[in-house]
């Protein structure tokens, strides 16, 4: 897709896309008048006959007089201002996407307006517009014979400060970068990217500055990382750690975290069928780390971060763990294993130890599809959000309104906590009453970690999705990409 900013329609046919939001019809379409009075005229009175408000969702399509001829006009509803959020203007942008492609055009001129009552600014709005129409444009068919990529799309954002626009474009060129990236990672069928298939591709990475670092299964055994390789003992492939760091700054870096389970059948307690077919996204959260850590190289962003992504496989075999087992985690707290299928707490947990011995963050965030039952609670429109600092989840609620992916925060508590409690080890990796799964193990993961800033983000209802949304397709949403960023960025001094 070709994207553009320019402070004029372009001469010629070209379609226009004309935003209009509910009950201000007259001030979206107003900078038209300079450009071709009979527009605004013309369409004025199309939407009166049409009884056209700018409802959310609804399009209007007119052949509309101008001065040399008929040009096509689309106006796009967007619903009342009040309910305008970055994501929902990149749904918008993704929905104006596929009706130009669904009518067979190739390019058109998006006319931005100065528009009442919305908090974002025109060159924001272009930019989240420019990425939704983008981002719909994905297709995971790199194994299929014949590929359905979507068609070319020449789409050109008309408003007052294109060149604003145009050089904060490079920026969200990156991200979308990193979010298809982040897709392309978790979409991967797992016998195409084992745990060392994953470092390999860390591996190409080293470019802009990101040191690479890999441990792999004997680094792991000598550093005792018995939590993660416990979960890895079941498969053939064997697990790895992936350290990689941006050293943009000389402050204390953030850490993030990521869940790298390539394949979860959920060990000798497995999944059933329905819920198995989609396990090769059980590396969401590893895929979004790997994914900002290169836009923030690529990008030269001051400041220093950290990815750890613990990557391997949960498969049952007569070596995996049993239910009753006993691991020492690499802080030397002891875990009794209650069911092989609550590993990704595993993995974290050896990592949380790992992150805050090698480094000392002024933050420490993981991000991972922790548990199923997150999607009872929150579905596919929030992560959960939990923490054991206010000040960070109050930095990473901002990062969510600014990305548009948003979070919901939930607690920690003692109770929790003691529902933990086994009496054969220090801890164990699931109640026996199985009820506030989301929370128990994130209050499980607080066990690892000491007096540091640290926040633990669910995303499993929100990295994948089995249905298709404006900007996106069924399988991997990349979320996380955006969040982190806008995270990492605000925590600049």
């Amino acid at each position: 897709m070709t994207i553009g900013f320019s402070t004029t329609p372009r001469e010629g046919e070209i379609p226009l896309v004309i935003p209009v939001i509910a009950g201000n019809g007259e001030n979206t379409f107003a900078a038209l008048a300079d450009h071709d009075p009979l527009i605004k005229d013309t369409i004025a009175r199309a939407m009166t006959v049409a009884g056209f408000q700018g409802e959310a969702d609804r399009l209007l399509t007119l052949l509309v007089p101008v001065q040399n001829g008929l040009r096509l006009v689309t106006l796009a509803g967007i619903g009342p201002a009040e309910t305008i959020t970055p994501q929902s203007l990149r749904s918008f942008g993704g929905a104006i996407a596929h009706h130009l492609r669904a009518h067979k055009h190739d390019r058109a001129d998006v006319i931005l307006a100065p528009l009442a009552g919305i908090k974002r600014n025109l060159v924001d709005m272009a930019l989240d517009l420019a990425m939704g129409a983008s981002l719909s444009g994905y297709s995971f068919d790199r194994h299929k014979t014949q590929a359905n990529a979507a068609s070319p799309l020449d789409l050109c954002f008309c408003l007052p400060d294109a060149r604003l626009a145009h050089e904060a474009f490079p920026r969200l060129e990156s991200l979308m970068r990193a979010v298809w990236l982040a897709r392309d990672l978790t979409n991967e069928p797992a016998n195409m990217l084992s745990p060392m298939g994953f470092a390999a591709r860390c591996r190409e990475m080293t470019r802009n500055g990101l040191v690479v670092d890999v441990l792999d299964q004997a680094a792991l055994k000598e550093l005792a990382m018995e939590a993660l390789l416990g979960v890895a003992q079941g498969s053939k492939e064997p697990p790895a750690v992936v350290v990689l760091e941006w050293k943009g700054s000389a402050d204390a870096p953030v850490v993030l975290l990521g869940k790298g389970v390539t394949f979860d059948s959920g060990g000798l307690l497995p999944k059933g069928p329905e819920e198995m077919w989609d396990m090769k996204n059980d590396m969401a959260g590893a895929a979004a780390v790997v994914a900002v850590m290169g836009s923030l190289a690529e990008r030269g962003v001051p400041v220093h971060a950290v990815g750890i992504i613990g990557l391997v496989e949960n498969m049952p075999s007569g070596h995996a763990l049993r239910p009753g087992d006993v691991v020492r985690s690499l802080s030397g707290k002891t875990i009794e294993v209650l069911h092989t299928d609550a590993e990704g707490r595993l993995v974290l947990a050896d990592l949380i130890t790992y992150a805050q011995q090698r480094y000392a963050p002024r933050a420490l965030i993981d991000i991972a599809t922790l548990t199923g039952a997150m999607t009872a609670v929150l579905g596919q429109e929030y992560a959960g959000l939990f923490s054991n600092n206010d000040s960070l989840a109050a930095q990473l609620s901002q990062a969510a309104d600014s990305s548009g992916e948003k979070v919901w925060r939930l607690p920690l508590c003692d109770a929790f906590d003691k529902m933990l409690e086994s009496s054969v080890a220090d801890v164990q990796n699931i109640t026996k009453q199985r009820m506030a799964g989301s929370a128990t193990a994130a209050q499980f993961l607080s066990r690892f970690v000491n007096n540091v800033p640290w926040a633990h983000l669910d995303i499993c209802g929100t990295a994948w999705r089995k249905d298709k949304d404006p900007y996106g397709v069924p399988g991997a949403t990349g979320y996380g990409v955006l969040l982190l960023n806008d995270f990492v960025e605000q925590t600049i001094n």
